[in-house]
């Protein structure tokens, strides 16, 4: 089989996670397994360089300038004619109107969109004029695609309820994620530099609006636990921002930036997912599998994975206070947060695992493809 994946961006993301697995495990399969990339360079552009997976450029960017469309349809095409993948698999919203191009230019091929989140459509999120042009935009885009995957059930919901897609178009395929190759606790805490013997709150984000990280400090600095510290480990583009709040709330001597991936979750006691708005996000699933406890907000398909008082905590967005007594519970109740995090991996461990969202994916692809 010949597959094209094409994305926005190439900076490491979960969409991006997603995309390098994906080529990955059906290159292994013996495909032929392109993706197109908006940017030049970057994360995702390395993995897939380093394993001998080709990548093709398209000029595209996150804005919604009729010009770049048209230059990235003009570099779509130019592929499509060049490489003739009989899958093309879009994964951002800015690559979708490629549906269009696959539709009524090259009708032998099949075209699937993943979704994987749906910011602009939750409520409040924009103005409501904002959203019904968003709405028409993806709707029409959704029709044109072959099949439509969302990566929770929350989003299927969302996508029915205002009639984006049919049933029978749409199907719900959980992200699945590899066991990273975690550190040790105690090797995990040396590569960040963060001292043994003390309690850590952490977590692993880019550091932007979606993921609400000062929601995060300013609730650390609410539970004024006076000998926890609090870890970020990310980058983006509120890193000064969030700097800046960490010397207003007085707690510099006990909030580290740093720069890591999934393989140091065990230094953490306990992760938070601060996050506005999210789809599935791969950072929770490995953090269970890391089994260290979990603290999210209760946003698009956290849910899924985060059962109250069973795998996790959940806790409505910016609420300070909720999250400071979710900090007290995993703390103060040790046992009772080692229970959680067992049953939280041992949940991913059975429905969450790579394998099974590969085995679904191809099994669409043999279906389309017949």
């Amino acid at each position: 089989m010949n597959i094209l994946y094409v994305i926005t961006k190439s900076s490491r993301g979960g969409a991006q996670q997603h995309v390098r697995d994906l080529a990955i495990a059906f290159q292994d399969q013996k495909n032929t397994v392109t993706v197109a990339i908006g940017e030049k360079g970057g994360w995702l552009h390395d993995q897939l360089t380093e394993r001998g997976i080709g990548v093709e450029y398209v000029r595209l960017s996150r804005t919604w300038n009729p010009l770049v469309f048209f230059a990235y349809m003009i570099d779509l095409m130019r592929i499509l004619k060049n490489i003739k993948p009989e899958i093309v698999h879009f994964h951002s919203s800015h690559t979708l109107i490629g549906t269009w191009i696959v539709r009524f230019c090259f009708t032998h091929i099949k075209s699937i969109v993943t979704v994987h989140g749906l910011s602009l459509l939750y409520p409040g999120a924009a103005k409501k004029w904002i959203q019904a042009i968003y709405a028409f935009f993806l709707r029409s885009v959704f029709l044109s695609a072959d099949r439509v995957i969302s990566v929770c059930l929350f989003d299927k919901k969302i996508l029915l309820e205002q009639k984006l897609v049919t049933q029978n178009n749409i199907e719900m395929i959980h992200n699945g994620v590899f066991t990273p190759a975690f550190f040790t606790p105690e090797e995990a805490r040396m590569q960040i530099g963060l001292p043994l013997g003390v309690t850590i709150i952490g977590t692993l984000a880019r550091f932007s609006y979606q993921k609400n990280l000062s929601f995060l400090i300013e609730s650390f600095a609410a539970w004024n636990h006076p000998s926890a510290l609090l870890c970020l480990i990310g980058s983006g583009t509120e890193e000064g921002m969030l700097k800046q709040l960490v010397r207003d709330q007085g707690i510099e001597d006990r909030v580290f930036f740093r720069q890591g991936d999934a393989t140091v979750l065990k230094a953490f006691s306990c992760f938070v997912l601060s996050s506005r708005y999210e789809g599935f996000p791969y950072v929770l699933l490995e953090s269970a599998l890391a089994q260290v406890p979990l603290i999210a907000t209760n946003v698009g398909g956290v849910s899924e994975l985060i059962e109250q008082n069973q795998t996790g905590w959940l806790i409505p967005s910016s609420d300070i206070p909720a999250l400071v007594q979710a900090l007290n519970d995993v703390v103060f109740d040790a046992d009772r947060a080692k229970r959680y995090a067992r049953a939280a991996q041992a949940r991913v461990q059975s429905n969450f695992m790579i394998e099974s969202m590969i085995q679904k994916i191809d099994r669409l692809y043999q279906s389309l493809n017949d």
